[in-house]
């Protein structure tokens, strides 16, 4: 039996619509196998970030940054609202070019504080690591490649 008309039209916009969510399907899942894992807080928020220390140290550093949690989220916050603030700054009618410049530079004295909360989680850390450890300082291989 062979479709004519208005069905075989309909049979084929259903089957062309079945296509492109399954390939909008297969690309999300293919985007997020290869997603690479989100990095450790330090190397969120250290100049320097863990990614050239080896595992035990990047741990280290971790726990550090997790021990001082209460710190840390009041420095995330300053910053958040610091930005909030360079937003507004921005938008503000009249512009006031004083007044944004205020602003990035209150937002870039909070990003520096809360880059050396990460920066002194790595100094704590590299001053009880052995020799040995800090050899191993520098590009670590990659994970599965």
């Amino acid at each position: 039996m062979t479709l004519t008309g208005r069905p075989a039209i309909a049979a084929l916009a259903v089957l062309a619509l079945s296509l492109m969510v399954n390939c909008v399907l297969i690309g999300f899942l293919v985007a997020r196998s290869t997603e690479r894992p989100r990095p450790a807080p330090a190397e969120r928020i250290s100049v320097v970030g863990t990614r050239l220390l080896p595992p035990p140290l990047r741990a280290e550093v971790s726990d550090r940054l997790k021990s001082d949690a209460p710190n840390l989220k009041a420095a995330v916050a300053s910053v958040r609202q610091a930005r909030q603030a360079v937003i507004a700054a921005m938008r503000a009618e009249p512009y006031d070019r004083a007044g944004v410049a205020s602003a990035l530079a209150t937002l870039r004295q909070r990003i520096n504080a809360l880059s050396e909360l990460g920066d002194a989680a790595i100094l704590d850390t590299l001053d009880g690591a052995s020799p040995d450890l800090r050899a191993r300082i520098g590009p670590q291989p990659r994970r599965g490649g």
